[in-house]
């Protein structure tokens, strides 16, 4: 079955006689309808002329040059592809219309659109050139000859993404249509061979490129129920079987980009690509997979990968193979209009944006790194465009740092008075920027864009005489290490284990004594074309080929590979895998090499990967193996497991590290959190002793855009893989909430918070501040080292529905009242278990509020829970058993209605903070409140006190000045520009001696402390009182005499607190 649409030589549409009408009629009209009915009558021309839609773009909006440098911004009223229409109504001169349509013209050309426009007043109409030339004036019906001829050149011109996005994209019948019949043929035959394998080897890759979610989820079922007949994604299993679908088309297109770029650049015999794809005899679908034979010279770029399963449905279903050739055939029609010689990467960067919605993007992976960033880590690596060995990016996505390196590359030898010649520049660029990604889409999408960056290289003379062009773009796991299994005598590696997702482990010779391309072109010879392989007979082919030597010498090792790989053949799984073992080897060959290692690895935590690659990211990766800040978490009476939910970015570091040569940078943008969270431990300790921190710019306070429609808080690091000497400095910039920088030079050894823990948090502020914050770590211990004075949280109900009241009212027994839950349940319980709930987010600095309720199930002064209930209270909790012995915390040996970590100590008078605000603001909290014990929820932080007048002082010290600096510096950062102020983070602090005193009961020396006491206790009194701020002054003045700080260190605290705290204008 084919589709064919063959240019029409003559159309029901007459454009003379279609003018000549409205122009009878277009007094009476107005712009809007005399507008829609004259790009109608040029829709309707062309597509009864050829067969497809121009889809006309109304109202784009277009940036116009203007005097004096400024910039204006106006609408043209129609484009079609590239002739761009102004339309006027008659009582305007056609020289208005004229005079408009030449300065869109102006504004398309200075986006590289080169357009030819169309001036319509309803009786006239001028055809203007595309250097704003008038080629043709006069009454319209007159001119509708020539209008035509320009229709049917430049109507179907595709000139920008979105057009393209209505043509191929969903927009498009043909996309979904095609789409569609992908996800049918999928279904039916998902158990074919490789088939079920692509899916398998997808679905493993695929969980560490992406998080399918609940949101995800919805959007997909949503975009699917827009399908005629709709496509049924009623699960996470179909959302992944529509996602890889998807993928499999826009493979398919990416391909077909390719082949238009070398058919275009003549690196072919045929002219167009409908030619290439479809000559006759042939079909499509076959050609598809063969466009690695068909063009030689850029057969890299059509390495196999798990898309091309339509291949084999079509193969083996022959109703598939007539839909699948028809749709590759009207791909290729569209195609065909593509100039892709003069398309840069932000073409298919913009046509991948607007190809999905936001969530869908999401669920996809997202791939394109904002360039401002890739920038960034750039400089900060210190490339301008000079290399003399690899620079790679291991997780290369859609290879936006690939691409900005190529640029600079050839920018700076174009510069030079004796530039290089083209073919040694191309292969100086292929020999030294490579990408690795372990998404075969994403490696899809790289390689094209890694063609488009080589730009004018490509041309026909200069892969003539390079040969056959390699793209280093590698669909490989770039954490994956090659196991050697075996040493000979001499301690030679002979073998090594290589195991690939979803397919199994393979042992092979190790490659430094078998070339394992040489050994991959002889299994795949060696294999029959069809029919059965015979294991014994694969080997005595597989023999034959290598040689008696190699045979000999690892007879054992290749046997089994020859009867692993004649099975997977008589299985139907064939040897189209082997490309990522070779791919695997091409990423091991970089160890130790490396110039830079740059990129963008991705931001997912640990526990949202699949359980085998977490499992393998922990036994194979130190920095994750040992991560967890022992410190830390023994200040906070916390166990390392909870600091051990690192970054999957920190393998991809250590990665990194590893490829590096001696004397390398490492440069890469990753989440701001590796600065200060538990998890990065071992890897800020590797840098601090180990490397020379070259570069930090932190945007942890700052949105920045990392990619098309998403914002993050990223750090951009560069460290030197050099061991640093005593002198190393590093260049430090703060970027605050407004974006202004701070740029300054610091002592590596001056990061850690503790100097002497280079495993630590590190200290993001200047050096001034830090000199500060040393003083107050002088002679005064921590917190956390006081057990009675340790941080704590609050208690956890891990089910707050069931426990927490939202409102209270009274009934006719005035021991019970009737609640309701947090879950919207009414119960009537006794009144004896309510008690006040203190949660986090009531906590302000000087104040809090009591809002909710807990029914309270554990004794009030022991903390201890309580054995049996009254009854009506103890139904209600039998009534909700399986929710309660469900909860993570809950232990069997427990009553069903136990809440977790109660103790004394948080339910006698403390001071409070919340977890998430923009300053530590704290508040002395007595134990009870209006008579009852007040109880502080999970989100409450506490610090326990023995009376109100040590509380009053802490309370007063925990909102000073010095004190919000100091653990601002350090605390981890949180969407919005806020500080986590986990229990660990505060008990860090250094408590000066004065305030221990009076903790202990001393009375001396006390003086400034009961000043303290005292301000405390009017701000209680009104926070809002109209002394505030001079109270609060007094209050740091008082904090830093504390700490013995001189009047230099106060105003270095002062000036660092102004830069991170200014605020964005309304």
């Amino acid at each position: 079955m084919r589709m064919e649409q063959p240019l029409r030589q003559s159309t029901g549409v007459n454009l003379s006689e279609k003018f000549r009408q409205l122009a009878q009629r277009a007094q009476g009209l107005t712009e809007a309808t005399l507008r829609h009915e004259f790009v109608q009558s040029l829709r309707e021309f062309v597509l009864q002329a050829t067969g497809y839609d121009p889809l006309p773009q109304l109202e784009e909006q277009i940036t116009l040059p203007a005097e004096f440098g400024a910039v204006l911004r106006g609408r043209s009223d129609a484009r079609l592809g590239c002739l761009v229409c102004e339309i006027k109504t008659p009582e305007h001169p056609l020289d208005d219309a004229v005079a408009q349509c030449r300065s869109y013209l102006d504004g398309y050309r200075q986006q590289g659109i080169f357009a030819r426009g169309v001036a319509y007043n309803g009786v006239e109409l001028a055809l203007i050139s595309e250097t704003g030339a008038e080629i043709w004036r006069g009454r319209a019906e007159e001119g509708a000859s020539l209008l035509e001829a320009w229709l049917l050149l430049l109507a179907l011109k595709i000139v920008d993404p979105q057009h393209l996005v209505l043509l191929l994209g969903f927009p498009s019948a043909l996309a979904r249509t095609f789409i569609a019949d992908l996800l049918y043929a999928f279904r039916k035959h998902e158990r074919l061979g490789f088939v079920e394998e692509a899916f398998k080897v997808w679905q493993a890759v695929y969980g560490a490129a992406a998080n399918l979610t609940d949101e995800a989820v919805n959007a997909l079922r949503q975009r699917a129920e827009r399908f005629s007949p709709p496509i049924s994604v009623r699960n996470q299993d179909e959302a992944l079987q529509f996602v890889f679908v998807l993928e499999t088309y826009l493979s398919v297109l990416l391909r077909l980009f390719v082949a238009r770029l070398a058919v275009q650049q003549r690196l072919v015999g045929q002219s167009t690509l409908r030619d290439l794809l479809h000559p006759f005899g042939s079909r499509p679908t076959e050609r598809l997979r063969q466009l690695a034979t068909l063009v030689p010279l850029l057969s890299s770029v059509f390495e196999d990968d798990p898309f091309l399963w339509l291949c084999d449905v079509a193969e083996a279903d022959s109703t598939f193979a007539d839909r699948f050739d028809a749709h590759l055939d009207n791909l290729a029609r569209i195609l065909d209009e593509l100039d892709l010689v003069g398309v840069s990467y932000d073409f298919l960067r913009r046509f991948y944006q607007h190809f999905f919605d936001p969530p869908i993007r999401r669920a996809l992976g997202e791939f394109y790194t904002d360039e401002s960033i890739v920038n960034d880590v750039l400089e900060a690596a210190g490339f301008d465009g000079t290399i003399d060995g690899v620079l790679v990016d291991i997780t290369c996505g859609s290879g936006t740092f690939l691409v900005v390196a190529i640029r600079k590359l050839i920018e700076r030898e174009r510069q030079r008075a004796r530039p290089m010649p083209d073919a040694a520049l191309l292969r100086f660029i292929t020999d030294r920027v490579v990408g690795v990604d372990l998404h075969p889409f994403a490696v899809a999408m790289a390689r094209v864009n890694y063609l488009l960056a080589l730009g004018d290289l490509l041309s026909h003379r200069t892969l003539q005489a390079i040969g056959r062009l390699h793209i280093p773009v590698y669909w490989a796991d770039s954490l994956a290490r090659l196991v050697v299994n075996q040493q000979n005598r001499l301690g030679e590696d002979l073998t090594e284990t290589v195991k690939i997702p979803a397919l199994g482990e393979f042992t092979l010779p190790h490659h430094h004594k078998v070339d394992w391309e040489r050994l991959f072109d002889a299994l795949k010879e060696a294999l029959p074309q069809r029919g059965i392989a015979d294991p014994e007979r694969v080997w005595e082919r597989l023999k034959q080929r290598l040689g008696e030597d190699i045979a000999l010498q690892f007879e054992t090792t290749l046997r089994q590979l020859a009867k692993q790989w004649a099975e997977r053949h008589n299985q139907n799984r064939d040897s189209r895998w082997l490309p990522l073992i070779r791919n695997m080897l091409a990423v091991e060959r970089l160890r130790g090499l490396c110039q830079l290692v740059v990129g963008n690895p991705p931001w997912v935590r640990i526990h949202n990967l699949e359980p085998s690659l977490r499992d393998r990211v922990y036994n194979d990766y130190a920095f994750c193996r040992t991560a967890g800040w022992q410190r830390g978490a023994e200040l906070a009476g916390i166990t390392t497991g909870f600091a051990r939910q690192i970054d999957y970015a920190v393998a991809f570091i250590e990665r990194g590290l590893e490829l590096l040569k001696a004397g390398g940078v490492l440069a890469l943008v990753v989440t701001s959190k590796i600065q200060q969270a538990l998890y990065a431990s071992a890897l800020r300790e590797h840098f601090v002793n180990r490397c020379q921190i070259l570069r930090l710019v932190d945007f942890s306070l700052y949105e920045q855009p990392l990619f098309f429609e998403a914002t993050n808080y990223p750090l951009v690091f560069a460290v030197r893989k050099e061991r640093p000497d005593a002198k190393q400095k590093t260049m430090v910039t703060l970027v605050n909430r407004i974006g202004r920088l701070w740029t300054y030079e610091l002592p590596q050894s001056e990061l850690p918070l503790f100097a002497d823990d280079p495993q630590s948090p590190w200290l993001m502020a200047s050096p001034e501040a830090i000199a500060a914050f040393r003083r107050m770590q002088e002679g005064n211990p921590l917190l956390g080292e006081i057990e009675a004075l340790r941080p704590r949280r609050g208690v956890l109900t891990d089910a707050n529905r069931l426990f927490i009241v939202r409102r209270v009212e009274p009934s006719d027994d005035p021991n019970e009242v009737v609640v309701e839950m947090e879950s919207g349940e009414l119960v009537r319980v006794e009144r004896s278990l309510l008690r006040p709930l203190l949660r986090g987010e009531n906590i302000q600095a000087w104040r809090f509020e009591v809002q909710e309720w807990i029914l309270w199930t554990h004794d009030d002064v022991t903390g201890e829970v309580l054995r049996d209930l009254p009854p009506k209270a103890k139904d209600y909790f039998q009534r909700h058993r399986k929710a309660l012995e469900n909860r993570s915390g809950y232990r069997s040996r427990l009553p069903i209605w136990a809440l977790f970590s109660v103790n004394p100590a948080k339910l006698g008078d403390k001071v409070a903070w919340q977890e998430l605000t923009d300053k530590m603001d704290a508040v002395f909290v007595p134990a009870k409140h209006e008579g009852k014990l007040l109880v502080p929820l999970h989100t409450t932080y506490l610090l326990p006190v023995p009376n109100e007048e040590v509380g009053l002082a802490i309370e007063a010290w925990f909102n000073s000045l010095p004190v919000r600096c100091y653990l601002s510096a350090y605390a981890e950062r949180a969407r919005g520009s806020y500080f986590r102020h986990f229990a660990w983070v505060v008990a860090c602090l250094p408590l000066p001696r004065p305030i221990l005193r009076l903790w202990e009961g001393k009375k001396r020396d006390l003086r400034l402390v009961r000043r303290m006491i005292e301000i405390s206790e009017r701000m209680h009194e009104n926070p809002d009182r109209p002394d505030a701020a001079k109270l609060e002054e007094e209050l740091a003045y008082i904090a830093a005499q504390l700490y013995e700080l001189g009047d230099e260190d106060f105003e270095a605290l002062k000036r660092y607190w102004e830069f991170i705290q200014v605020q964005r204008s309304p």
